[in-house]
């Protein structure tokens, strides 16, 4: 924290800002008429990350030679036969440290060993190292190849399903056509019998109110009929 020199004090942090604050200024407005802000520009001069020196020009391995580090293999070299080589090395000079300290503990020899076994395992580290952007490639691929199948997977279950839905409304479609069709035979066969009624002449035959008309007429002859047979039955006419 730091004071100005109007006496305000101005909070500085060591971590970058959070990711929101930099895709929320990208919108599409800002980006149609230039207010988004430009891409930061590449950094010629040395930089400080994780408590090392970098320069733009580095490669993605250092060299050992530039970290002041002596190299125990040559530029063009077999990496497996090398390890294999190190890893050899490494064990005698483990041995040669043990019987160091068998013999003589305070031995100034003892501190010769240790360092080359200090060497021998950061060779060994750096030739493993060099193997970091092939697997980071070969994690690429991995990476992409499963959101490949995911997308794969997902655009197959949205299409099954598109295809469910389009028959289910097909079928239903066609079952609404055919009510609508049987509701409009049946309204035209009310109507058209409705006007048949209406339509036919009164002396060119009985109409459906006429027919009625005369089955009372006679209903009440044949109730008329039975009183008068049960009437001279009981006067003993019969």
């Amino acid at each position: 924290m730091d004071a100005g020199a109007g006496g305000d004090a101005e909070i500085q942090s060591s971590m970058p800002l959070p990711v929101a604050h930099y895709w929320k200024q990208y919108t599409n407005t800002n980006v149609a008429c230039g207010a988004a802000p430009k891409p930061p520009a590449p950094i010629k001069t040395q930089y400080m990350m994780f408590g090392q020196k970098y320069c733009e020009e580095d490669c993605v391995i250092r060299p050992l030679e530039t970290q002041g580090l002596p190299r125990l293999y040559p530029q063009k070299y077999d990496k497996k036969v090398e390890l294999k080589k190190l890893v050899a090395s490494i064990i005698c000079s483990f041995i040669d440290l043990l019987d160091i300290l068998v013999e003589s503990p305070s031995s100034p020899r003892r501190l010769e060993k240790l360092e080359d076994l200090s060497v021998l395992i950061i060779n060994i580290h750096h030739i493993i190292n060099e193997f970091r952007p092939h697997q980071a490639r070969e994690t690429l691929k991995v990476m992409m190849e499963l959101q490949k199948r995911e997308m794969i997977d997902a655009s197959k279950k949205l299409t099954e399903g598109m295809t469910k839905a389009n028959d289910l409304i097909a079928k239903y479609t066609d079952e609404v056509s055919r009510m609508e069709m049987n509701e409009a035979d049946e309204l035209a066969f009310v109507t058209s019998s409705m006007s048949i009624g209406n339509n036919q002449p009164s002396g060119g035959g009985l109409t459906s109110s006429s027919v009625s008309v005369v089955k009372t007429e006679v209903l009440q002859l044949d109730d008329d009929a039975d009183d008068v047979m049960d009437s001279m039955m009981e006067q003993g006419l019969l």
